[in-house]
């Protein structure tokens, strides 16, 4: 398998430090070392004289990859090499008396290694390491172990900030079935180790930590990762927002068209779309809920409520016109009316001035300008009474057509920025406890 032979390449790149200069010793001075060692070792127990002690076993954590993070299956996979080393007092041995033999490689299901289990693992539980990865010795006893694997975790997700969510995933360690009376675990270093990490194009680790209690036998290592935002961002969010905003322009389509009901229920079932994407990719939990899918659920009631509001409207305009006005809408639906007409008048009033400004400035034709002068005087009474013309149900209907867009359009927006604001806060801060 290619990850595999990776593992191996990298355990050999880590192994490669602690390989010294070339030196005199022979095949027989190995095989003679390994028969000696051999001889009386009994991988079964601890590799310590005293046995009531325990055996002070330095682990560290070596990032490669960050293969998958399942935000709905709350887990985490990564590639990852575990640094251990310990000493082994079985293993220790003079070099002279062996060619000058400095180090000595084996299997590692030859001799003791700790029975470390990853406890918060989604899969079966297994001792971490193969057979087949190797372990150095040197002859004070130092052994260096590096088994690499593809770590699979559950890991807690808060999507409260979706899709700009940070997130905090640990690997827990310990030794099976054993104490910290027989074994001890110490960190190596207080972050994890990133010397051949290479970067995943969905999330960015940016931190990590150790957890451990001196003296105790577990130890987690903690990863901190944060989404990048761009993918969804363009594929989810914005179009969205869009549609959240073109859904307040059903008001501006003529009603003689006939297309509002089918244009306001497209983007309605648009929205239900969306809003059953997001939750596919999120958790099945109540606690955090997102702020994305509280936002979309508000766009989502807002689209219903221009979609009847957009019937109502409709019923308005087409109503039966020998039915009376209410008297309390007809000074409103005025109002309206009179302010946009007023504002046609004055322009046209202006208009006007300026066309008799001009005239007057011809001195050869005054008798022209004295005819314009009256029609402008007509025409500019005509225009201030203009507006006593009589109130029907389709200027009830467009005078709330302009109510409505007004009323949605501030309300899409405050919503956009409330969503906007509180996702603000979590970029500002690292999520740490």
């Amino acid at each position: 398998m290619n990850g595999r032979c990776y593992f191996q390449v990298t355990c050999f790149a880590c192994f490669s430090m602690f390989i010294c200069a070339v030196t005199s010793h022979s095949m027989n001075d190995s095989k003679k070392l390994l028969n000696d060692r051999m001889l009386t070792y009994e991988k079964t127990f601890r590799p310590v004289e005293n046995q009531s002690e325990p055996i002070e076993v330095y682990i560290g954590f070596e990032l490669v990859s960050i293969q998958e993070f399942k935000e709905v299956k709350e887990q985490q996979t990564v590639a990852a090499i575990i640094r251990a080393h310990w000493i082994d007092e079985y293993m220790t041995w003079d070099p002279t008396d062996y060619g000058g033999l400095d180090q000595l490689v084996i299997e590692s299901d030859n001799v003791w290694t700790p029975n470390l289990v990853l406890l918060n693992t989604v899969e079966k539980l297994k001792k971490i390491g193969d057979s087949w990865q190797l372990i150095r010795f040197l002859p004070d006893g130092f052994a260096y172990y590096f088994p690499g694997d593809v770590f699979s975790a559950t890991c807690q997700v808060d999507v409260t900030y979706y899709p700009w969510d940070r997130h905090k995933c640990s690997f827990s360690f310990a030794p099976w079935a054993q104490s910290e009376t027989e074994i001890i675990f110490s960190p190596i270093g207080d972050k994890v180790f990133t010397t051949y990490f290479s970067e995943n194009g969905i999330w960015h680790f940016y931190n990590s930590s150790i957890g451990h209690t001196p003296g105790s036998f577990f130890i987690d290592f903690t990863l901190y990762l944060k989404r990048k935002p761009v993918f969804v961002l363009l594929n989810v969010v914005l179009p969205i927002i869009f549609m959240a905003f073109l859904n307040t322009l059903v008001f501006a389509i003529p009603v003689e068209s006939g297309e509002r009901i089918s244009y306001s229920i497209t983007v309605l079932l648009a929205l239900a779309v969306f809003l059953t994407f997001v939750g596919d990719n999120l958790p099945k939990t109540s606690s955090p809920m997102s702020l994305f899918g509280y936002y979309l659920l508000i766009v989502l009631i807002i689209s219903i409520s221009i979609t009847l509001t957009t019937i109502f409207n409709m019923r308005l305009y087409h109503k039966d016109e020998n039915i009376p006005i209410p008297d309390w809408i007809v000074p409103f639906v005025m109002c309206l009316k009179c302010e946009c007409r007023n504002i046609k008048n004055k322009r046209k009033c202006r208009s006007l001035e300026n066309k008799k400004e001009t005239m007057d400035t011809e001195n050869e034709h005054r008798s022209k300008n004295e005819n314009a002068v009256d029609s402008f005087n007509g025409r500019k009474a005509e225009l201030e009474h203009k507006n006593d013309s009589k109130i029907l149900w389709r200027d009830v209907g467009s005078a709330f057509d302009k109510i409505f867009f007004v009323f949605y359009f501030i309300t899409v927006s405050v919503a956009t920025i409330w969503f906007f604001i509180k996702v603000s806060g979590n970029n500002e801060n690292d999520v740490h406890d």
